[in-house]
């Protein structure tokens, strides 16, 4: 993604444990949507939106510190939901982009 994007990638709470790669990575190793919102700590899928941090998580970090004593909703939750649907239009944006990239890379 462009500098621009990280910045604004970056400045959200809810994006702070994304792993942001090097945009030939994406190509070469593609982009699995059952990874997209997996948890960078335990490996599992996030299920559950802190709402206190404002970030998703998953069911083990909800057990542990320190969000064990934080607001914990569903992601499937109205609230979840909200930053679910954000976040498949970000995902959609990304997904025409990195076509026309590779529409432009093949003309080179």
């Amino acid at each position: 993604i462009c500098q621009e994007c990280v910045d604004l990638h970056k400045s959200r709470k809810l994006f702070k444990k994304h792993e942001i790669k090097p945009l030939q990575q994406v190509f070469e190793q593609g982009c699995k949507k059952e990874d997209l919102f997996k948890c960078s700590k335990h490996e599992e899928n996030c299920k559950l939106y802190c709402q206190t941090c404002e970030e998703m998580i998953c069911v083990v970090c909800s057990t542990v510190e320190p969000h064990r004593s934080h607001k914990v909703s569903y992601i499937d939750d109205k609230l979840g939901k909200s930053n679910k649907t954000t976040l498949t239009q970000c995902l959609s944006s990304v997904r025409t982009q990195r076509k026309a990239i590779r529409s432009a890379l093949q003309e080179v």
